[in-house]
């Protein structure tokens, strides 16, 4: 996700995209970024601090990493159960392996490879997950934003997600069955075009992706075009309470 704060373009991303390399190129770039931190990779010194910080909820604290960047660590009780409840599956989950080996067909959280074949409990990522317990951990290089502005525009990345999922399912964006360049960029073109439409209406009207296109869906457009001198003619076919304030919105000339 892509935000302006005070005047600066940002880059806000989950911990998907945190590497040196990523972050390097942003900073050549003169781009700042807010990133989720992998709080479990981080070296021992810092992960000794990030334990301490106070749990109490919504308790923050910020650690210098160097090279004009910082680490923001947040706390809360929500997380915390939430953390507790998944780390106590993937123990059952994890138990449940180890005493049926035979059904392993992938990778566990907390198990680790013994030699070639045989598995074991990895104790250390269990500790590691059970001291991080609703800690939460944020990268950035924007120095000049207080914690609580770091932790909020980061908390915007849902938005992202739920585009996405527009995208997808209402717009149709895939599956594409064109194979040529033009064809393929010009398909991606409209879908998007038609996702900045759509949540400019959702902002507008208050109303999900969902109820405007079952509202807008039931109302057709006719044209009828003389053969002879190619004039047409158009005309909506009477659209209900619902759709009419939203085609009020577009200036479309539905009165029939």
């Amino acid at each position: 996700m892509v935000v302006q704060i005070l005047g600066f373009i940002s880059v806000v991303a989950d911990s998907a995209m945190v590497s040196q390399t990523n972050m390097e190129e942003l900073e050549k770039q003169s781009l700042k970024f807010i990133v989720g931190a992998r709080l479990s990779n981080l070296s021992k010194t810092i992960f000794q601090q990030i334990i301490s910080v106070p749990k109490t909820d919504r308790a923050t604290q910020r650690f210098t990493l160097g090279n004009n960047r910082a680490l923001v660590v947040s706390y809360s009780q929500k997380r915390a159960n939430k953390d507790k409840s998944d780390r106590e599956k993937q123990l059952k989950r994890a138990q449940f392996a180890l005493n049926n080996p035979s059904v392993v067909s992938k990778r566990f959280k907390f198990l680790k490879k013994v030699g070639n074949h045989d598995l074991k409990l990895n104790t250390e990522n269990v500790t590691k997950s059970e001291l991080l317990e609703g800690l939460k951990g944020y990268i950035t290089n924007a120095l000049y934003l207080t914690d609580q502005e770091i932790i909020e525009k980061y908390s915007q990345l849902w938005q992202v997600e739920k585009s996405f999922r527009i995208s997808k399912s209402d717009l149709k964006a895939r599956p594409i069955f064109h194979t040529a360049k033009e064809k393929i960029e010009a398909h991606l073109l409209i879908v998007f075009t038609a996702l900045a439409i759509i949540r400019l209406a959702e902002n507008t009207t208050k109303l999900s992706c969902a109820k405007i296109l079952e509202k807008l869906n039931p109302v057709k457009q006719i044209i009828i075009e003389d053969k002879l001198t190619k004039e047409q003619v158009s005309k909506f076919i009477q659209p209900k309470d619902g759709a009419k304030s939203l085609l009020k919105l577009t200036k479309i000339n539905w009165v029939t």
